[in-house]
């Protein structure tokens, strides 16, 4: 992930300790954490993030329906990737992805909308 430039970046992972622009996630993880991650200038918080799905099939992110709320914790961000088990990746065979954006807000005023893959895996 590129580093803070004034602005912030996300990427989403399902481990915490891991920063990357798309994840992996498998199927039998249904339930666990999906963490997204936020480089923050200084002195600007995360105030909330809310995952949508993104329905653009490329290039720029398309906000679509509401997957879900998140959880802040400093520049952290997660939510239970069990909001997202009723996509038909889940009910797929192989490798499947699901496209999504998110809608960050920071304590400076700034609203950013950005997405991710997250690649479902069996």
């Amino acid at each position: 992930m590129p580093a803070a430039s004034g602005r912030p970046v996300l990427g989403a992972s399902t481990n915490p300790a891991r920063v990357s622009g798309d994840a992996k996630f498998k199927r039998t993880d249904i339930g666990k954490p999906i963490f997204i991650y936020t480089f923050l200038k200084e002195g600007v918080t995360l105030k909330s993030l809310t995952v949508y799905n993104n329905t653009a099939a490329s290039g720029p992110v398309v906000v679509g329906t509401k997957v879900s709320d998140t959880t802040i914790d400093g520049a952290t961000a997660s939510f239970n990737s069990s909001t997202l088990s009723t996509d038909p990746a889940f009910s797929a065979t192989g490798n499947k992805t699901i496209r999504l954006a998110f809608v960050a807000t920071f304590s400076d005023g700034l609203t950013l909308t950005n997405g991710a893959v997250l690649t479902v895996t069996p």
